[in-house]
C-alpha cells in the first residue's frame, strides 16, 4: 500500500567508494569501485522501499585502459577494477539504480571526499538533484536511473606522479519524494562533472601559437605563414610504446629535467623544469623524479629524440620509453591556433584553420522544409541553382526532369526554356534529357538535428559557432537601403541623408536587414527554447570608413552616407593592410549585442548573427579577386550549391551597397540586393556548457568528426 507523506520519511545513502585508482608503470595494479547501500528507518507499515543497483556497464574504454574483472552490480553494491597506464587513458561506466518498491522516491543530494593524486580524474554525471524515480507500482518495468562515472588519467600530465593513488566516496542521498515540496533539480556534485565544450575542444586538439600564425594575407594563401612562404611545417609528437636501452658514459656527467618543452614548428624538444647536471650512477635514488633526457652533457640544447626513464639498470645504463616526431607536412596552417593580437580587449581566442575535420557540434534543432519528387530534392533556378525551395514554390511550380534531376520551373514558358537558361550552372550534363513531367512536387516538414562548425573560441571563452548548412537564400537588403550606404548595414539608419551629421543618421541602428528579419524569424521558430545556453558575445558589422579620401581609386569620397562611393573598413583592412582582425572597431554602433548586454550596441532582440570576413580569413579563406582557389577550408561545404554565403562585412558601396559573401574558400561581393545568396547564422554558446555523455552509433567517444560530433548537453 502506498504511504502517506504524513506518516513517514524514508532515505536511504548510497555509498559509492573508490578504495583505489592506480596508475600502473610496471605489475599490477587496480581502481576498485564497491558500493553499499544502507536502509534504516522504523514503521508499522508494510509498504516496499527497495531501491538498488540494477547494472553497471562498461560504457567505453579508452587507450590503454582496461577491466581487470567484468564490472559487477548486485543488490546494494557494484564493483569494478581498471588499469590506467598512460596519460589519456580512461573509462566510462554507466551504473543503473533501480526503485523496485512502491513508493516514489528522489535524489536528495550528495557528498564527496576526495583525497589523492591530481592526475587522476574523475566525472561523475546522468542523475541530478531531485531527479524522481517512480514507485513501481503497476508497472511491468521498474523505474530506473543511471549514474555515469568515468575515471582516467589526465593526458595534459607530463611528469609522471609520485602519487599514483587516488581515494573518493560518494555519498548519494536517496529519500522519498514529496509531491508537495519536491527537491529543486540541480547539479549533484558540480566539481565532478563531464567536462565543459571549451576543455573538450582544446583537450582535443593541439593549440599553435600566434608567432606561428602571422596574420598577414595574401592573394594566393590568405594568411601567410612563415618567412617568405604561405605554408608552415608542423610536427607531432610521437611516444614510443615499447622500451629501448640507453647506455651512459661513466665518467660523463649528463642532464635531466622533470619536464620537457616540443616545438611545433621545429619538431625539437628541450628540457623544462627543474634541470640536473650528474652522472648516471648518482641517479639511482632520484631519476623518478628527473625523468627526461636528451642524453646531452651540454646545457640548453635541444634534440630530435627525447628520452623518458623507465627503470634504473646499472651505473651505466637504463631502459627508457623514445619520444621523437612525427614527419611534418605543408598544410597552410590547418588546425586549431591562439592568438591576443588583433583582439576584444587584446584577450586570448582560439580559431580553427584550414580543412579541420574535428570541430563539428550538434546543438537544437529546426524545422525543415523539403521538397522532392519521387522521393528525390528538387532544385529551383533563379540565376543559379538552389535547394532551398519556398512551400508555396514548392507546391505550386511543375516539376521538369532534366536528366535524372527534378528542377522547378516556376518563371519559363517551357523545359526546354529552362534548361536552355540552366545549361551553364553545371548540375546536369548540357545534353540532358529534358521532361516536362506536368505534375507538382511534394513538400514535407521535417524537425532534423542543427549541426554547427565552431568558428573559435572568444575572448571572452564562450564559444562561435556557424551553421553547417545554409538556412535559406536571401538578399542582404532591400529598396530603398539597397541603392545607399545605408544598405551595408545589419540594421541601418535614413537613406538619402544629406548634411554634417548624414553619416552617422545613416549608420544608425534603427531598421533591421532584410537578411536580420530571416534570421530573427528563424531564431524564433527554431532557437528560442535554447536561449539559456547562448552567450551575447556580439556580431561585428563593421562601418567604419577609409582614413582618407582617394587612396582605393579616384571615386572614394570617404563620406559614407546617399549614393557617395565608399570604401569600408574590411576592404582597408583586407586589401590594402592586409591584416584582418577579430577586434570590431566601433563597437559602440557596430558591435551587435542584445538589450541587456553590457557591451556593444545593445540592439538585437536574439543573439544571433553572421561571420565576419576577417573570421573567413583567419579560418583560411582567400580575399576576393585571388589568383588561387585550390586550398580548402572547414566552411566549404562539399555541395557547391549550397556554397554561397552572407558575411557581416561590408565592401564598398557605389549607388549600390556592396556586401562581402563567401562561395567555396574565397570571399566575394555583390550588391545587397542579390537573392539567392545563402544564409549561415552564427550563435555564441555559454562557455560553461557541457556535451553529453552520448556515444553515436559507429563512435568510440565525441571527438568533433561529421559522424561523432560534440553533442551539447541541454537538459
Amino acid at each position: 500500500m502506498k504511504i502517506g507523506v504524513d506518516k513517514m520519511r524514508h532515505k536511504k545513502n548510497i555509498i559509492i567508494v573508490v578504495m583505489c585508482i592506480s596508475i600502473l608503470i610496471m605489475g599490477l595494479g587496480y581502481a576498485l569501485l564497491s558500493t553499499q547501500i544502507d536502509i534504516s528507518g522504523s514503521t508499522a507499515v508494510t509498504s516496499s522501499w527497495k531501491i538498488e543497483f540494477s547494472d553497471i556497464r562498461t560504457r567505453e574504454l579508452h587507450g590503454g585502459a582496461t577491466n581487470a574483472v567484468a564490472p559487477i552490480a548486485e543488490g546494494t553494491s557494484a564493483s569494478f577494477e581498471v588499469d590506467l597506464v598512460l596519460p589519456g587513458d580512461y573509462i566510462l561506466y554507466e551504473i543503473d539504480i533501480t526503485n523496485y518498491g512502491d513508493i516514489d522516491a528522489e535524489v536528495k543530494g550528495a557528498t564527496y571526499n576526495v583525497s589523492g593524486s591530481d592526475a587522476i580524474f574523475v566525472y561523475v554525471d546522468g542523475i541530478k538533484k531531485g531527479t524522481k524515480l517512480p514507485s513501481c507500482e503497476g508497472l511491468d518495468t521498474c523505474p530506473t536511473i543511471t549514474l555515469t562515472l568515468k575515471v582516467g588519467y589526465d593526458e595534459m600530465i607530463k611528469i609522471d606522479p609520485t602519487e599514483k593513488r587516488k581515494d573518493i566516496e560518494f555519498n548519494i542521498e536517496v529519500g522519498q519524494y514529496i509531491e508537495e515540496n519536491p527537491t529543486p533539480e540541480s547539479d549533484l556534485i558540480p566539481e565532478l562533472k563531464q567536462p565543459v565544450l571549451v576543455d573538450k575542444i582544446l583537450s582535443d586538439n593541439t593549440a599553435y601559437a600566434d608567432n606561428i600564425a602571422s596574420p598577414y594575407v595574401t592573394s594566393t594563401t590568405g594568411i601567410k605563414f612563415g618567412v617568405g612562404s604561405g605554408n608552415v611545417t608542423i610536427y607531432d609528437e610521437v611516444h614510443g610504446s615499447s622500451t629501448q636501452n640507453l647506455t651512459f658514459n661513466a665518467s660523463y656527467k649528463y642532464y635531466f629535467g622533470t619536464s620537457y618543452n616540443f616545438n611545433v614548428s621545429t619538431g625539437k624538444y628541450t628540457l623544462y623544469g627543474a634541470i640536473k647536471n650528474d652522472t648516471w650512477s648518482n641517479m639511482s635514488d632520484n631519476y623518478s623524479t628527473y625523468l627526461y633526457t636528451c642524453m646531452q652533457t651540454y646545457s640548453g640544447g635541444s634534440c630530435s629524440t627525447l628520452y623518458k626513464i623507465n627503470s634504473y639498470v646499472s651505473e651505466t645504463s637504463a631502459t627508457a620509453y623514445s619520444y621523437t616526431s612525427k614527419s611534418g607536412t605543408a598544410n597552410n596552417g590547418k588546425g586549431l591556433y591562439y592568438t591576443s593580437t588583433n583582439t576584444e580587449n587584446n584577450g586570448t581566442t582560439y580559431y580553427f584553420r584550414g580543412d579541420v575535420e574535428n570541430n563539428y557540434v550538434k546543438f537544437g534543432t529546426a524545422t525543415n522544409g523539403k521538397c522532392t519528387y519521387n522521393g528525390q530534392d528538387v532544385v529551383i533556378w533563379d540565376y543559379d541553382v538552389m535547394f532551398i525551395i519556398p512551400e508555396e514554390t514548392c507546391k505550386t511550380s511543375t516539376v521538369c526532369l532534366i536528366g535524372d534531376k527534378p528542377i522547378l520551373n516556376p518563371h519559363y514558358s517551357s523545359c526546354d526554356e529552362l534548361s536552355e537558361y540552366a545549361s551553364s550552372s553545371g548540375y546536369f550534363e548540357s545534353d540532358a534529357e529534358v521532361i516536362d513531367t506536368g505534375e507538382y512536387a511534394k513538400y514535407n516538414e521535417v524537425v532534423e538535428d542543427l549541426i554547427w562548425r565552431i568558428i573559435r573560441i572568444n575572448e571572452d571563452g564562450s564559444i562561435r559557432l556557424i551553421s553547417k548548412d545554409l538556412i535559406n537564400h536571401s538578399e542582404y537588403n532591400s529598396y530603398p537601403a539597397d541603392s545607399d550606404n545605408a544598405g551595408v548595414g545589419y540594421m541601418y539608419g535614413a537613406t538619402g541623408a544629406t548634411g554634417d551629421n548624414a553619416y552617422n543618421l545613416t549608420h544608425s541602428n534603427d531598421n533591421s536587414s532584410a537578411i536580420k528579419g530571416y534570421i530573427d524569424r528563424w531564431y524564433e521558430n527554431n532557437l528560442i527554447s535554447y536561449s539559456s545556453y547562448l552567450a551575447d558575445a556580439g556580431f561585428c558589422n563593421d562601418r567604419s570608413i577609409a582614413p582618407s579620401a582617394g587612396i582605393w581609386n579616384s571615386y572614394d569620397t570617404a563620406l559614407g552616407y546617399e549614393t557617395n562611393d565608399t570604401y569600408y573598413g574590411p576592404y582597408n583592412r583586407l586589401a590594402n593592410l592586409n591584416k584582418p582582425q577579430f577586434s570590431c572597431p566601433n563597437e559602440s554602433r557596430d558591435l551587435f549585442t542584445t538589450k541587456g548586454s553590457t557591451k556593444g550596441n545593445k540592439a538585437l532582440e536574439y543573439p544571433i548573427g553572421l561571420i565576419t570576413a576577417d573570421e573567413f580569413i583567419y579560418a583560411g579563406g582567400l580575399i576576393p579577386y585571388s589568383s588561387s582557389n585550390s586550398s580548402n577550408i572547414y566552411l566549404k561545404n562539399n555541395d557547391t550549391y549550397h556554397s554561397m554565403s552572407w558575411t557581416m562585412s561590408p565592401w564598398y558601396a557605389n549607388g549600390s551597397a556592396n556586401q562581402l559573401y563567401f562561395t567555396g574558400n574565397a570571399l566575394s561581393e555583390y550588391g545587397v540586393y542579390f537573392p539567392i545568396i545563402g544564409t549561415r547564422p552564427v550563435i555564441n554558446l555559454k562557455s560553461n556548457v557541457e556535451i553529453t555523455n552520448e556515444i553515436p552509433d559507429g563512435c568510440t567517444k565525441q571527438d568533433g568528426t561529421a559522424s561523432c560530433p560534440y553533442i551539447i548537453k541541454t537538459n
